[in-house]
Parts: C-alpha cells; structure tokens; sequence
C-alpha cells in the first residue's frame, strides 16, 4: 500500500533549492566552454589577421613593381618613337641637302 506522504513548505523549497543549484553548476560548466570556444574563435581570428596583413603588403610589393614596369615600357616605347622620329629626320636631312 501506498503511504501518503506530507511534504512541509521548508522540504519543496529545499528540493526547488537544490534543483536551481543544480542548473547552476550546468550553466557554469557550459559557460566555461562558451568561454573556451570563444577564446579559440578569437585566436583563429588573430591568425587570419596577420595572414591577412602579410598578403596586404605583398600587394603592395606587387603594385609598385607593376608601376615600375608600366614605366619601364613607356620608357622603351618612347626611346622606339625618338629613334623613329631620328630616323625621318636623317631622310629628312638628305633629301635637303640632294635637293638644295
């Protein structure tokens, strides 16, 4: 047979108690692992960082070296056009001096 138990006012908020106590200990043990997961989020992030600024100035490097060569084939192009602009003027030159 079954017994009827009583339950005083002081026994419920003492299982209440020690039931929130309880999830107390589960929330800090999952807010130690939030904690720990965000640590690993925030160094992984620092990493790609400094990957990030590495291939930044390797851009950079890559710019200015295309700049250089831009100017290095204008320069080429315009000793082509000057020693162009030599050789009419030596034709130039001669058909003057045959007709004058």
């Amino acid at each position: 047979m079954e017994e009827n138990k009583q339950i005083s006012m002081d026994d419920l908020a003492g299982m209440i108690n020690r039931g929130f106590m309880n999830m107390d200990k589960k929330f800090d043990k999952r807010f130690d692992e939030v904690d720990k997961k965000f640590n690993e989020v925030d160094i992984r992030l620092e990493k790609i960082e400094a990957k990030l600024s590495v291939l930044e100035l390797g851009q950079e490097d890559i710019k200015l070296r295309q700049d250089s060569s831009a100017q290095h084939f204008e320069v080429v192009a315009q000793e082509k056009t000057l020693e162009e602009h030599g050789q009419r003027i030596g034709v130039l030159e001669r058909k003057i001096l045959i007709t004058g």
